[in-house]
């Protein structure tokens, strides 16, 4: 199985840039029955057969004014409050190198066809913070690269330089290569920065899995370029995950999920040119769903329409679904819910601020529906996830985060946090990166899709006040 194909590309001298995924049947979504509501304690009110449920709280103006800021939410534990505000200090000293970051990724992104794509330059091999400083990884540390990372990022920019081995492109290059070979369970591929290596995790329940990776470790010692084989569980959506949903009545319980933040996005059509408000949340929840499917807040009121979705190798309304990945939604909304429209979380943080990528070692709070906040360190960027029903498929583009502090009992997202948002501190303004799709709470980690994976479909609501 692997073992010729391994042979094979031990004495491979170059490597060509592969980034075609395999395809996989599409899952289809079993509407819910949602004709009893009243039973499960919902309000009645008219929702169709085909209507998705989404909590709106966090942008209902009678709830805006009783929330309580995650200072006040915290006070009483002394151990998480203490362990809260270390990471704000953290975040205020990352602030600078985040920035960086930012811009040096903004550098790498062109726009093919209407989507956001990063193009690496050859030399660069990833880069994380340390601390309050960016450091950038780089194949070969000459005058000409510092002066041209200098010029870019400002000369007062908070970077310093390490020499690694492999570039970006070398590594994914390879790596796909193997990630394409591999006739066995797949559950999450892609770069390590800080340990200059390509990564793939094999399924731990599969008996073709352990038999790979045997062979895999046999003979890795050969290849021009570092692959680490491991065997892993597979992660869950954050959404219907066995075990989470407790109810009272036979009536099914309602599919839900959680807001990311509003704002407007830009269309192109005859006679509908022009700035349209819209939400944004997770995508995996629309898979098998038209465009136009009706969304209602937490009370009931309908509040938009689904305007285009990704989730892995499902999606409608792309301009160019190739090419832009992640999982996400946008929602148009209406008069109703233009006028909950808010940059305010249910924690009662404001979002000033957002941008568009975040570096590893970053820190990043996140806010769903079924929990309030949660906090982690970003290990992993530009990751593929491989996820079950529904998506049946890789969700590629997502950065992975570590639960901070790690162990037992600290605050993990679960069922119905999909397309929370997630967010940092810096400066004493809130920024937006990116919002939830699901997580491995057994691992410690979860994953979210950062806006520039969005890019120019979605602009967020950041004003002051």
């Amino acid at each position: 199985m692997l073992t010729t194909f391994v042979m094979t590309f031990a004495l491979v001298v170059g490597v060509t840039p592969i980034t075609a995924f395999a395809a996989y049947e599409a899952a289809v979504y079993e509407a819910y029955d949602e004709s009893s509501l009243s039973e499960s304690g919902v309000p009645e009110v008219d929702i169709p057969e085909d209507a998705v449920v989404i909590d709106f709280d966090d942008l209902h103006n009678a709830h805006i004014l009783d929330t309580l800021t995650l200072e006040e939410m915290l006070a009483e534990d002394e151990t998480a409050l203490a362990q809260f505000l270390e990471v704000l200090d953290l975040m205020e000293a990352q602030g600078p190198a985040i920035e960086a970051y930012n811009v040096l990724m903004e550098a790498f992104t062109q726009n093919v066809d209407g989507a956001r794509i990063l193009v690496y330059r050859e030399d660069y091999a990833g880069a994380y913070v340390d601390y309050d400083t960016l450091v950038i990884q780089l194949t070969n540390i000459s005058s000409e690269a510092i002066a041209f990372y200098r010029e870019l990022l400002g000369s007062d920019a908070p970077i310093t330089f390490k020499q690694v081995d492999f570039s970006l492109n070398q590594l994914i290059a390879f790596g796909e290569i193997f990630v394409e070979a591999i006739e066995a369970p797949i559950v999450r591929f892609g770069f390590d920065t800080k340990s200059n290596t390509y990564n793939i995790t094999l399924d731990q329940n599969s008996p073709e899995s352990i038999q790979v990776a045997d062979s895999f470790n046999v003979h890795s010692r050969f290849f021009p370029v570092p692959i680490s084989i491991e065997l892993g569980e597979p992660s869950e959506l954050m959404w219907l995950r066995g075990g989470n949903e407790l109810r009272f009545t036979s009536a099914p319980s309602l599919p839900r999920f959680s807001v990311g933040i509003t704002g407007t996005r830009w269309t192109v059509g005859s006679g509908a040119s022009g700035e349209r408000h819209t939400l944004l949340t997770s995508g995996h929840q629309f898979i098998g769903r038209p465009l136009g499917t009706r969304v209602f807040n937490s009370v009931g009121q309908e509040i938009g329409t689904l305007a285009m979705f990704r989730a892995a190798h499902h999606g409608q309304g792309l301009p160019s679904p190739a090419n832009i990945h992640g999982d996400w939604a946008l929602i148009d909304l209406n008069s109703t819910g233009i006028q909950q429209a808010s940059n305010v979380l249910q924690t009662g943080e404001r979002i000033t601020r957002h941008i568009w990528s975040i570096p590893v070692d970053s820190h990043v709070f996140g806010t769903g529906v079924n929990t309030r906040h949660w906090q982690g360190r970003v290990e992993r960027v530009s990751q593929s996830e491989h996820f079950r029903h529904p998506v049946n498929g890789t969700i590629s583009g997502l950065h992975t985060a570590r639960r901070q502090p790690a162990g037992p009992g600290i605050p993990f997202p679960v069922y119905g946090d999909s397309g929370g948002t997630i967010w940092y501190r810096t400066g004493g303004l809130n920024v937006i990166v990116g919002v939830l799709t699901g997580g491995d709470d057994a691992g410690g980690v979860w994953f979210f899709t950062p806006l520039e994976r969005i890019g120019s479909n979605f602009s967020p609501h950041s004003w002051l006040n």
